[in-house]
């Protein structure tokens, strides 16, 4: 049979034996993991309070822990949490991480007891922090056969005369094969006609390695005085990206 009923029957001398198997995968997978100064590029920790189940065993953060930083290099990095008698240690690792069903959560490997809580892209900063959450409650992407949370970034347009000047350039940051999508609109200088970055409406969006470029069409709408104001922000673009890029 695949799936287990825990009973507790009257004078059952098992019971507490039954009860404690019950209430340790009750557990199973939990991760009440939160990351100290996560919207700032310093270093993290996990965060005093952050409850987590790592093969088995159920550990909680008295304090702020810090995450260890030996062999950590320019790249996106994982967060494990290696668990033992004494406690649970923190660590940065460049592997991407594997599903465990039996153990409900992200590992090291297939047969690793070194649980994965998230991860951060390390450029000498410490930048696009994240922590997992279970599958079916995150935005993801399969690649390289695991499963990666992807994000979104909005960035203001900014200054953009249509009128006079034909494109306009927004540095991304990130890495350009990792972008998944683009979107957004801009805004009429009175602001009362909203228009999407899409070819149907004559604007155009793409990237590069550096820049998200949108560009008009020529002799089209936005070649109008209508959109010619510049001291304010033009509009807004969305970008759905793969974490750690």
């Amino acid at each position: 049979m695949a799936c287990k009923k825990y009973t507790y029957a009257a004078g059952d001398t098992a019971w507490v034996t039954t009860f404690m198997e019950a209430v340790e995968k009750s557990w199973k997978g939990l991760s009440q993991v939160t990351l100290t100064n996560y919207d700032t590029t310093v270093a993290c920790s996990i965060e005093e309070g952050s409850v987590l189940e790592v093969a088995g065993s159920l550990y909680i953060a008295t304090s702020d822990s810090a995450i260890g930083t030996a062999g950590i290099s320019t790249a996106l990095q994982y967060i494990q949490a290696i668990g033992s008698t004494g406690g649970c240690v923190f660590a940065y690792d460049a592997t991407a991480p594997t599903w465990r069903d039996d153990y409900q959560g992200y590992y090291a490997s297939a047969g690793s007891s070194t649980r994965v809580v998230g991860g951060i892209y390390y450029t000498g900063s410490y930048t696009e922090k994240w922590v997992y959450g279970k599958p079916k409650d995150m935005n993801y992407i399969r690649t390289s056969g695991s499963l990666r949370p992807f994000k979104t970034k909005v960035f203001e347009i900014g200054d953009w005369n249509m009128d006079l000047l034909l494109s306009t350039s927004i540095v991304h940051g990130l890495t350009a094969a990792k972008i998944i999508s683009i979107g957004g609109y801009v805004r009429r200088d009175d602001s009362a006609q909203y228009w999407p970055i899409a070819e149907e409406d004559q604007l155009f969006g793409y990237w590069d390695t550096t820049y998200i470029t949108l560009a008009r069409k020529d002799s089209g709408r936005f070649d109008s005085v209508l959109f010619d104001s510049t001291s304010f922000n033009r509009g807004w673009v969305t970008i759905q990206y793969e974490d750690g890029t």
